[in-house]
This record gives C-alpha cells, sequence and structure tokens, in this order.
C-alpha cells in the first residue's frame, strides 16, 4: 500500500464572499434539499454582500451565506423540515419569507428584488449553502442546476468535461456517495462538486488524482417528464477521402425521464437513454497478396455499438425524521467488430457484451436537533464477456499489419461489489464532529485465453515477405538460411496454462472529523482516519488530517486564507490481486523467445482429440510447417529444436 504526502496552502481573494466562519450545518449528510438564488434591487442591479439566513422551525438551527459579486447566493444539503428566511442588506428593507422541504418537493430557486425602504415582503418558495469551509480544496468547483444543464447531453463528452474541470483523466467518481460506478444521465444531476473537502478524514481518495462528487435529484410533487433525440446519417457527412467504397453508417441516441409523487410521503424519478452506433473502422494497413506481393489496403469494415441505459429511483419520507431513497440501474452494451482498425485486420476482431446492474439503498435519520445518521448500501454485479472471431495463430508485422487470430482470446469476467457506510454527523456549541466508517467487499471471476493461440512477431513487412516467399518456393528451406537473407521473426509469444481465476478483496475505513469554530473569523479542521484491506500485511495505516480557513481584513471585502495537509493511502485494487495471481509462474505461464528458427507460417487449427487432448489438424491450403509447436498436446513437453539449437524453450500447451 502506497502513501501520498499532499500539502497545499491557498490565498484566495474572495470580495464578494464575507460570511462567517462557521461549522457545516448538523444535517449535512441526511439533507436532500437546497435553495438558491438571486437578489437585486429596485432597478435590478444586482446587490453583493446581502445576508441570507435561514432558520429551521424543527430545531431552532440557523445558517447564512452572503451573496456573491453578481447577487448570487445558495444553500445545499438542507434538511427536510419547514424554514423562515431573512435577507438583509444595508440600505434596504428586510426581506422575509418560509419555505418547507419534502422529498418530493425538495429544490427551488428564489429571485428576491429588495426595496429601499422599511417594507417587509413575504414570499412562500418550494425549496444549496456556499459557506466557507476549511476544508475546501482551493481548486474546488460547484456546479448547481443550471450550470449542470449547460454541460454536453452525450454522455462520453459529459465525462470528458468533468474529467477536464477535476485536472486528472483518472479521478475518482461518487454518485450520491457511493464510488466505483460511472457518471450518471445529465438529466439525473443535481449538482457536481469537483475537488472538495480535499483534507477531510471522511475523504478516502487522494486529492491529486481528482474526485468527483455527483448528486442526483429525486422526485417532484408535480408530474414532470421530458425526451428528447438525436441522430447523424453519412448522408449529411463528406466522404472519407483515403476509403473511397465506405460502407453506410449512422447513429442515434434518445434520452427521457418522469417524475412525479407516488404517495404524499413518496416520489419517483425513471430515466431511460439508448445510444446505438453503426458505424465503420477504418483499416489502414500493408500486407502481402496471393502472390506474395506488397499491397497496401485502405478498408472500410461496419462496426456497431449499442447502449441501453434504465435508472429508476424511489424516495420515501417514511417518518417526519427518517428518509430512505430506492435506486437501481441497469446497463446493457453490444459492441460487433471491436478492435479493429489501423494496422489491425478484421480477422482479429471480435464481439463484446457486458450487463451492470447497481441496487442502492440509503436511509438518513435525525435523531435529534444535534445528530443525524447516514447509512447506505450498495450491490453492483457486472458480467462481461468478449469473443473473438478467430483463434488462429497470431501474425503482427512492426508498422505493417496484425494479421491472423485474435490475440485477445475467449474471456468472461463476473464481478460482485458491496458497499457499506455509516455516517454519523453531531453539532456540540462550536463543534461540528463527523465520524463513521466504510466496508467494501469486492469478488471477480476471469476466464481469458489471451495470447494462448500464440504470436509471431516480425520486425518489417520486408522481413515478413522473404520469409513467406522462401517457405513457399522450399518448403523444407532451412531457418538458418532465411535468417541470413533477411527474412524470420523477431519474438514468438505463448501463454498456457489455466485461463481462469477469481480473487476477493475486502478493505475498511473508519474516520474522525472535527470542525472547530475557534473565532468567528477562523475554524481549523482536523481529522484522523484509519484504512486497511485483505492482501497486505501492513495495517498500520494511520492517516491524519489537519485544515483551516481565516478571514481577515475589511469587513465588507475580507481575503481569505486557507490551507491543509492530509496522509492518504492507495489501496491495491482486486485487479492487481488477480493479475498477481494469474502470473504466480504456477497457474499460468508466458514464453517468450527472441529469434526464433522455429518458423512456423501457416494456420494452425485444433480440435478435440481422445480423451480431450488437442491434436492439430493440417490445412490443405497452409504451407507445410517444418520446425513449429504442431503436434503437441496438455500433458507433453517439448524441446524446440532450431537448426544449431540456438535457444530452448519448455512448452507446456493447452489448446481450447
Amino acid at each position: 500500500m502506497r502513501t501520498a504526502l499532499l500539502l497545499l496552502a491557498f490565498l484566495a481573494f474572495r470580495p464578494a464572499m464575507g460570511q462567517d466562519l462557521q461549522p457545516a450545518p448538523t444535517s449535512l449528510d441526511a439533507a436532500q434539499g437546497h435553495l438558491s438564488g438571486n437578489v437585486t434591487d429596485p432597478s435590478n442591479a444586482v446587490i453583493p454582500g446581502a445576508v441570507i439566513t435561514v432558520h429551521s422551525v424543527k430545531n431552532g438551527s440557523e445558517r447564512t451565506a452572503t451573496t456573491d459579486r453578481i447577487g448570487r447566493f445558495q444553500f445545499q444539503d438542507l434538511a427536510f423540515g419547514q424554514y423562515t428566511l431573512t435577507i438583509t442588506r444595508d440600505g434596504f428593507a428586510e426581506f422575509h419569507g418560509k419555505f418547507t422541504l419534502t422529498p418530493a418537493k425538495a429544490s427551488a430557486t428564489l429571485d428576491a428584488r429588495l426595496k429601499i425602504a422599511t417594507d417587509e415582503q413575504q414570499v412562500d418558495v418550494d425549496t444549496s449553502a456556499d459557506t466557507l469551509d476549511p476544508n475546501n480544496n482551493p481548486d474546488g468547483i460547484t456546479l448547481n442546476q443550471k450550470e449542470v444543464d449547460a454541460l454536453p447531453d452525450d454522455p462520453t463528452m459529459l465525462s470528458q468535461e468533468l474529467q477536464g474541470l477535476s485536472g486528472s483523466t483518472q479521478a475518482q467518481i461518487y454518485v450520491d456517495g457511493f464510488s466505483g460506478g460511472g457518471i450518471p444521465p445529465k438529466n439525473m444531476i443535481r449538482e457536481i462538486r469537483i475537488n472538495q473537502n480535499a483534507y477531510s478524514a471522511k475523504n478516502d481518495t487522494d486529492p491529486i488524482g481528482g474526485f468527483i462528487e455527483i448528486f442526483t435529484k429525486p422526485g417532484t410533487d408535480k408530474l414532470h417528464g421530458q425526451f428528447y433525440a438525436y441522430g447523424n446519417d453519412s448522408a449529411l457527412n463528406a466522404k472519407n477521402y483515403f476509403v473511397p467504397e465506405q460502407p453506410a453508417y449512422d447513429s442515434y441516441s434518445w434520452q427521457g425521464n418522469l417524475s412525479g409523487p407516488l404517495t404524499k410521503r413518496s416520489s419517483y424519478f425513471l430515466d431511460a437513454n439508448q445510444y446505438v452506433s453503426d458505424t465503420n473502422a477504418t483499416i489502414t494497413a500493408k500486407t502481402l497478396d496471393a502472390n506474395l506481393n506488397q499491397i497496401s489496403i485502405a478498408q472500410a469494415v461496419p462496426q456497431a455499438l449499442s447502449n441501453l441505459s434504465f435508472n429508476p429511483r424511489i424516495d420515501l419520507l417514511v417518518s417526519k425524521n427518517d428518509t430512505l431513497s430506492l435506486r437501481y440501474n441497469l446497463s446493457h452494451s453490444i459492441q460487433n467488430n471491436g478492435g479493429i482498425g489501423g494496422f489491425i485486420l478484421a480477422s482479429q476482431g471480435f464481439n463484446s457484451e457486458s450487463l451492470d446492474q447497481t441496487l442502492q439503498i440509503s436511509n438518513s435519520q435525525t435523531i435529534n436537533a444535534k445528530i443525524v445518521n447516514d447509512t447506505r448500501f450498495e450491490y453492483m454485479r457486472t458480467r462481461a464477456s468478449q469473443n473473438p472471431y478467430s483463434t488462429a495463430l497470431s501474425i503482427a508485422v512492426l508498422g505493417a499489419v496484425n494479421d491472423g487470430g485474435s490475440p485477445g482470446g475467449h474471456s468472461q469476467d463476473n464481478q460482485d461489489h458491496y458497499d457499506f457506510q455509516d455516517y454519523v454527523s453531531l453539532a456540540a456549541r462550536k463543534h461540528y464532529l463527523n465520524f463513521g466508517l466504510r466496508l467494501r467487499n469486492t469478488r471477480d471471476a476471469d476466464n481469458s485465453s489471451a495470447g494462448y493461440n500464440g504470436q509471431y512477431t516480425f520486425p518489417s513487412l520486408d522481413a515478413y515477405q522473404i520469409t513467406r516467399q522462401m517457405l513457399q518456393a522450399n518448403p523444407n528451406v532451412d531457418p538458418a538460411d532465411i535468417r541470413a537473407a533477411g527474412g524470420g521473426a523477431s519474438q514468438f509469444t505463448l501463454t498456457v496454462g489455466k485461463p481462469s481465476v477469481a480473487a476477493s478483496m475486502t478493505d475498511v475505513g473508519l474516520f474522525y472529523q472535527d470542525d472547530w469554530k475557534l473565532k468567528p473569523t477562523f475554524t481549523l479542521s482536523y481529522g484522523l482516519r484509519y484504512e486497511t484491506q485483505t492482501h497486505i500485511s501492513d495495517h498500520s495505516n494511520i492517516a491524519p488530517r489537519l485544515g483551516f480557513a481565516w478571514n481577515f481584513g475589511p469587513k465588507k471585502t475580507p481575503f481569505t486564507l486557507g490551507g491543509g495537509t492530509g496522509l492518504f493511502y492507495h489501496r491495491l485494487p482486486v485487479s492487481s490481486i488477480m493479475n498477481a495471481e494469474r502470473q504466480n509462474g504456477v497457474d499460468q505461464q508466458t514464453y517468450v523467445l527472441l529469434d526464433p528458427n522455429t518458423l512456423s507460417i501457416h494456420s494452425h487449427r485444433f480440435r478435440s482429440g481422445r480423451r480431450g487432448h488437442a491434436e492439430h489438424v493440417s490445412d490443405q491450403s497452409a504451407l507445410p510447417c517444418r520446425r513449429c509447436l504442431c503436434g503437441l498436446d496438455q500433458s507433453q513437453s517439448r524441446r524446440l529444436e532450431a537448426g544449431s539449437l540456438v535457444s530452448e524453450l519448455l512448452v507446456r500447451t493447452r489448446h481450447a
């Protein structure tokens, strides 16, 4: 397990962010709702520095925020219940309002216009806060609903956009507190936070790699829905100049969602989308024709891809202090003619299919006015397979062509992932405490015959041509003569052994975090995290975290100084454990023979013989072999002879 020490300090000038330093609200983890809006004067000019106060009718707790330079404000993560709202600014009358948050009505936008008088205004709003948090990374970004709506609709482009904002293509993604999943459809997203809470002990991700937190929408109290579709056709595009005979292609996508109330205490949100692409894979390679002359290939091969996703969600207000959320996701993907293009010919293509299912259960309980408990459970089930068109011997000619069977072979991967979280939030005077645990388990069973068909690698197309020509002229030619003429392969590789491997990994994380408001202008954030996992011998993995935030300077336009440091652990993924199991030197071996004089340029085909042993089947149309790997079954070992016997290779074969 590797460790990474992150130290970062920053100086941010925020003339309009003059709010007091304060701990986060008691309902931070349990909250579902949010409020945002703009504040203007009677002439519609924006009012920066206006103080917005939200007061909970139930427990008396208050939260404040200050409008920014363009008059905007937002409160995030408000617990369900009744609230009153007050907006104050020197020279303007106070603005009063009230609102109620429920699972069926969890968000709203309020645009308030203050009067230059002492009149009071009162409005009812249906329903996010931007307080100075010492854990916030200076590079942190928060995207509200309007900003999310401006992002691309295409899932691939949306993912690229968010990864670009995070500064890393390997950013960890959290959706409603769960990791390991993908980015949901855009119309399901309520808010996105990027690279925030970097130094919190609750955070188990190294900030250097970046992390993205996505919060989805609950249902509403009224029936809402939308549907859109778009497509593309080759008739609307210019032809490929390098491939004159390009097959027609097209693609289309549709997405729709529906939300509304189920009962007075429950709501639903349903989303479905599909992307279908019938395009081309362009092959531009150099190879040999039937007369063994060098030719160039420019070919467009049809390639099909289909993705279908179905995402229902139900939110239930069990009681005034208990909220339950149920979510399910099904994603099915199919691809034909995968893996081809460029130097790779169609014979090395494959079909692939994957089915992903996710079940999530979240429960938020308000124990009392100061204590909130969040419990989450997730189960992810993934089944993926790959089936090649051919498992014949593979030929790789560097810089020219990849021909023969697919080196990836057959594969089947079954993965099951479990995630349990229990977090407690506690407000105690000037302290906001957060502590809890996370328990995860992943089991992966994989069967792969990658490399089992063997592959010859040639340094150039000329070497490949010389080899084929000399074997055609004299099937019994001495391999040394081929190499002397400039032919011969530079390498032969073969993988043998058990194609199946399974592994299970469990990791546990415990944390304690305290945000301590020492002064109205200074907050100290400190915490401790402990992590451990199976398959490692070191379990002394304690990670301290420290952060601070300080407001100084003029009261109306203060400066903000913040920083933090922390120790972060990188967990060993189950994929690394499986690679170690597969490549332990016993279950599976990969042999590499450099400059082999065993030259076999013909088709290898195997069938199941007596007692299940593999038997070589000669191909009448192929060139005969002189010294190759034919005739070996899974119980035999054989020394490969190469003329002057320049190298040896002990081979144990298991042909499927």
